[in-house]
């Protein structure tokens, strides 16, 4: 079975000009992924992001929809559907270019952002953005060529005009209204993601990965920002390989 590289993280703060969630922190490669759902039928009920019929595909090219991956991701990633989003977060001040998508409670703030071409951080095939509340936003935001947006059902600052999108009155240059919802158009009445529970339930995987001891045999090497990397080929097998927080602060 493909090992996986999966990073447990809670908490929010500003890390390469985002928001992110993180402290405590938790790598970790995984053969098996453990899960502690033990209320998907209620989250189905309360998440619309399980009922989006939006097509998409998934990794191995097969015709699916964005709710199906979101499932997938509850029930087989240690993320759950954080897993989905470069960037999840209860608020989030972009200032550098993001090369991925986005999902938070309180977008402040930043002007570009979304994956480019066939980025590795596409969601599938489609770059899928949540955004509850959107203060301010730049023109090249959302500049994903497949894409859909979801807003949360009070983003009375967010506007369609024929097949344009405004935010305040500022046209977004790459978002066209086509690819553009409200979450209660999709499940009349619920959020799209809940993040506040999202975020309960990372805390208590992260709190839970971070007990174990890193495995042995894994070599980490951080000192390059912009390679870094973590080789599995020589860890010591076990039921999970894992790599310490210190490494990844």
């Amino acid at each position: 079975m493909k090992k996986q590289l999966k990073v447990i993280m809670a908490g929010t703060t500003v890390f390469w000009g985002a928001s992110i969630f993180n402290d405590p922190v938790q790598a970790i490669v995984l053969e098996k992924v453990p899960t502690t759902q033990t209320s998907s039928e209620k989250e189905h009920e309360d998440f619309s992001i399980y009922q989006d019929k939006t097509e998409s595909k998934d990794v191995d090219g097969n015709l699916t929809t964005v709710g199906e991956i979101a499932e997938d991701q509850n029930k087989h990633n240690a993320l759950g559907v954080a897993g989905m989003f470069h960037i999840f977060s209860k608020e989030t001040n972009i200032s550098a270019d993001t090369n991925g998508n986005v999902a938070t409670k309180t977008y402040h703030s930043g002007n570009e952002f979304g994956a480019r071409g066939k980025s590795h951080n596409l969601t599938a095939t489609k770059d899928v953005n949540y955004i509850e509340k959107i203060e301010d936003i730049g023109a090249n935001a959302f500049r994903a060529q497949y894409q859909t947006v979801v807003v949360g059902k009070d983003s009375d600052n967010v506007q369609k005009q024929g097949n344009q999108v405004f935010v305040n009155g500022k046209r977004l240059d790459h978002l066209h209204a086509k690819d553009l919802r409200k979450e209660n158009e999709i499940h009349l009445g619920h959020k799209y993601i809940d993040i506040d529970r999202e975020f309960k339930k990372l805390e208590l995987n992260s709190n839970s990965f971070a007990r174990n001891k890193q495995s042995e045999g894994m070599q980490v090497n951080f000192n390059d920002m912009n390679n870094r990397y973590i080789d599995v080929s020589n860890a010591k097998k076990d039921e999970f390989n894992r790599v310490t927080a210190k490494h990844l602060l």
